[in-house]
């Protein structure tokens, strides 16, 4: 399963471009049922080994 599709990686803010927003968006959901953990990602940067950093708010 992609998690990522191509739309939402050319949508998604680059790190810290949201630093100075007082209230910045979050444009991704991410959960796991079996954990009770989610995760609102705001922004983020693909990474040289194809991996991705994100920052986001985090709920548990």
């Amino acid at each position: 399963m992609k998690l990522l599709t191509q739309e939402i990686e050319e949508k998604l803010p680059k790190l810290y471009s949201q630093d100075n927003v007082a209230d910045p968006i979050c444009h991704i959901k991410f959960f796991t049922p079996d954990a009770g953990w989610t995760w609102f990602i705001c922004s983020g940067e693909k990474q040289e080994d194809g991996d991705w950093l994100f920052f986001s708010k985090v709920v548990s």
